[in-house]
């Protein structure tokens, strides 16, 4: 009886492994077709560019065929193998089994139809003998597997047209994804209308940034299989021609104080709009220069308006004050050293210099956006300080000798505030009669005697010494 009960069992496991086997190959057939058919529905599709109606059909029949396949191939086989359903009999097993064992297929149906006349009942005196018949044979059938009658070697063969097919999409899809990816999409939106892609594309070359009041040259190309033979540049409701310069179109905006707006149009297609950007330009817009002589010199300060050359004397403080617009800051090249540069409101920047050299200076504003595009240039031209000049001539009267008579001319840069006659003995000797003094001569002292101040920066003056 439990020969009997394992020849069963047997049966059974060789039933699961025959759906087992089934779905292996269904599976790899499977991947095998679905794989190329769909690959052939992208490809026919991407030379096609079928309408709405095409591409349904497509999908349809992709989608139908895909799932009649899955469902022979996959579902089936695993719902047998699961046991839901009906499945081989025994008989049917023991005949595949056969096939693959001649020697022993008489002899397994044998059993399965004595099993089977057991089973329908036979009268007492029979059984025994049925059921010793039943065991002999079935003790002659144990040492036989029956799983070695599952064909792997078709699954082996099925593998070896499954992997290159797999290996021809991956390698389809790495070398040019939108080959297939593009028309799939199209075929799986089947309902969605498609735009046929223009046979070209507008490639701008340049950054599309310029500072502001400057000119700007726009540089396009197209990418495809056509060249138009004139590209047009819209601008609102303008349009410009671009110069055809080898491969490329060029226009030139002649001077961009805004954004600008446009787009690139010919041969029947339109780019998207592109955008120009006026870069902000830092920019001096006024200038007050207050100098400030020393206080020797006897001038006033001075304010100058939107004058920068500057013509003061050594030693004067230089002050300026620059409004700016779009600057971040400022930056004054000028011999000497110029204090720091200060930010105040409303864009004007301070700055301080003692002059003491000659030479031109710059003032110059960036920004962040274009940094340091111009600068002013100025001449700062120093005066400097030269001594005061004199001449003098002297006469002796006639009369009396023991009188001088000294005149002449002096004259300075920045006037006089004395003028002074200074004398000293070097020596005395033997002198006239006429020539002697009340007191005798010092001679290690100068004597100083202030004459009348000379007015403005030249003036003549007369002096009269008596000894």
């Amino acid at each position: 009886m439990a020969q009997r009960g394992s020849l069963i069992q047997k049966l059974d496991e060789f039933i699961r492994a025959y759906y087992l086997n089934q779905l292996v190959n269904g599976a790899l057939r499977s991947l095998a077709v679905l794989v190329c058919a769909g690959i052939g529905f992208a490809l026919v599709e991407s030379i096609g560019r079928f309408g709405i109606a095409g591409r349904t059909v497509l999908f349809w029949t992709l989608l139908g065929g895909s799932a009649v396949l899955l469902s022979v191939w996959l579902v089936v086989p695993l719902l047998k193998w699961a046991r839901i359903g009906k499945g081989l009999s025994y008989e049917e097993a023991s005949a595949l089994i056969g096939q693959h064992f001649p020697e022993i297929s008489d002899r397994l149906l044998n059993v399965l139809q004595l099993q089977r006349q057991l089973g329908v009942g036979s009268r007492p005196t029979d059984t025994s003998l049925l059921e010793a018949s039943i065991e002999e044979r079935t003790s002659a059938l144990q040492p036989v597997a029956f799983k070695r009658a599952i064909d792997w070697e078709k699954s082996k063969g099925l593998l070896r047209y499954a992997l290159p097919v797999l290996a021809i999409a991956s390698g389809l899809w790495v070398w040019s994804p939108a080959l297939v990816k593009e028309p799939a999409g199209r075929i799986l939106a089947h309902r969605q209308d498609f735009v046929p892609p223009p046979p070209f594309s507008f490639v701008v070359d340049d950054e599309l940034k310029v500072p502001a009041m400057q000119p700007f040259t726009l540089t396009a190309t197209t990418v495809g299989d056509l060249v138009p033979d004139v590209v047009m540049v819209e601008v609102g409701e303008s349009r410009y021609r671009m110069e055809r310069v080898g491969p490329s179109f060029q226009h030139t905006f002649p001077l961009v104080r805004e954004d600008i707006s446009f787009r690139l149009t010919g041969g029947g297609v339109t780019s998207s709009m592109y955008r120009l950007v006026a870069l902000p330009v830092p920019t001096l817009v006024g200038l007050e220069v207050t100098t400030i002589p020393p206080a020797y010199t006897g001038l006033p300060s001075e304010t100058l308006v939107d004058i920068g050359n500057l013509r003061v004397p050594e030693g004067t403080t230089i002050e300026w004050a620059v409004r700016s617009t779009d600057t971040d800051s400022l930056r004054i090249v000028a011999p000497g050293q110029p204090s720091p540069v200060l930010q105040g409101a409303a864009g004007v920047f301070t700055s301080t210099l003692r002059a003491t050299a000659s030479g031109p200076y710059w003032l110059v504003p960036t920004n962040q956006a274009v940094g340091a595009l111009d600068s002013l240039r100025y001449y700062l031209q120093v005066l400097a300080d030269q001594p005061p000049r004199i001449s003098a001539s002297e006469r002796i009267d006639s009369t009396a000798q023991s009188i001088r008579y000294f005149n002449g001319e002096v004259s300075d840069d920045y006037g006089f505030s004395r003028l002074t006659f200074a004398y000293q003995w070097l020596e005395t000797g033997e002198r006239p009669e006429e020539l002697f003094v009340a007191e005798t001569p010092d001679l290690n002292t100068a004597t100083r005697i202030s004459m009348d101040a000379p007015s403005g920066r030249s003036d003549r003056f007369f002096f009269e010494w008596s000894l």
